[in-house]
């Protein structure tokens, strides 16, 4: 957090636990030096690989001139060297960043050097310890594949992509010497953890149009059949109410990292003199612009049927004003239906979260 927020020498000076036996409980102290706060002085790229231009290459750093010292936008602007450079033939080239501090003026220069490496190619990934999750979830989430160039940025990426999923306690990423001096084996060990959940509710209202008891539940698989599926299922009612729901999710859809779902509900509610009926889907689709930044469209259609409650009508099925009286608005909406509707809906989703359910940094 401190290394975020300018303050480059943060340290913590001690850690102290005490018990307290009157209640049992722990109190720990921790001691901490913030330092000054630090700004960024001047940043530049240099390289020693004549054929790239480390001019050009400054308007792909993250960090500026001026901006309050932050830690993950040099870390960003690592990857993203490291990405541009590799896209131009250099597979091998690493990006090692030098800071030099002002302590008069409380800056920091930043000065991001790029070096040809050592070549190195990824031999084959072994995957072990996923028993329910198939082997080309985890596959699917590097950028690097067997024969490429090993690129330990790229590395470090699936890694996050791999703890982001939520499928497994934990994950690590090691290497091990390939079957010649340039080959390399990737391998990943994982834990797998439960991605199943099941809930169950119940309730009683006493007011509103729908007075009485209901109950509700739901069956939630994150990673159907171990294919990185979400599927989820409900289903909930009361006296005068029926509601079902069915939501699927593929995140790569024909192999690509584009999301694709739907989703189908039913909903029907009997109110004092008219019941109403609405059945509804959506499709959806989610497109990656970035690995923060993603846009997302669906299509939603859904067709409501009002009808007159039974008490409310004669013999012959017509609304009968003696028995009951309903409002012009509803008649009207009785002799038009069904009413179908449908809306088409885009969105931007910006989303830095280090870990949607324990979250450290980031936005969303």
């Amino acid at each position: 957090f401190y290394y975020n927020h300018g303050y480059a020498d943060f340290q913590v000076v001690s850690a102290v636990g005490e018990l307290d036996e009157a209640t049992n409980k722990y109190t720990v102290t921790i001691t901490v030096q913030e330092g000054d706060r630090y700004n960024f002085g001047d940043i530049s790229v240099e390289s020693t690989i004549p054929e790239v231009d480390s001019k050009a290459l400054e308007s792909v750093v993250e960090t500026h001139k001026g901006d309050v010292y932050n830690a993950k936008d040099v870390e960003d602007s690592i990857v993203a060297l490291t990405e541009k450079v590799a896209g131009s033939g250099y597979a091998f080239a690493q990006v090692t960043p030098r800071g030099d501090r002002n302590f008069e003026n409380h800056t920091i220069s930043v000065v991001y050097t790029i070096d040809q490496g050592t070549k190195a190619y990824v031999e084959r990934i072994e995957i072990r310890g996923n028993d329910r999750t198939r082997d080309y979830v985890i596959r699917r989430e590097f950028d690097v594949s067997e024969g490429d160039a090993f690129n330990q940025v790229l590395i470090q990426r699936a890694k996050k992509r791999l703890e982001a999923l939520d499928y497994f306690d934990k994950v690590e990423i090691s290497t091990v010497p390939g079957s010649a001096p340039d080959q390399v084996v990737l391998v990943v060990d994982v834990v797998e953890k439960s991605t199943g959940e099941f809930s169950i509710g119940a309730g009683y209202s006493t007011g509103g149009d729908t007075p009485g008891p209901s109950v509700e539940g739901s069956i939630t698989e994150r990673n159907f059949l171990g294919r990185g599926q979400y599927i989820k299922l409900s289903a909930g009612g009361g006296r005068h109410s029926r509601d079902y729901a069915i939501s699927f999710t593929e995140p790569y859809f024909l192999g690509r990292r584009i999301a694709a779902g739907f989703d189908i509900y039913k909903s029907t509610r009997e109110y004092n003199h008219y019941d109403t009926d609405v059945t509804g889907g959506t499709i959806r689709f989610g497109l990656p612009i970035t690995d923060s930044i993603s846009t997302q469209l669906a299509y939603n259609i859904s067709q409501e049927k009002y009808s007159i409650a039974d008490g409310c009508v004669d013999a012959n099925g017509n609304y009968d004003p003696s028995r009951c009286t309903i409002s012009p608005a509803i008649l009207a909406g009785v002799a038009e239906s069904p009413w179908v509707k449908s809306s088409v809906s885009l969105g931007l989703v910006y989303n830095t979260i280090d870990d949607m359910k324990n979250p450290h940094e980031g936005l969303y």
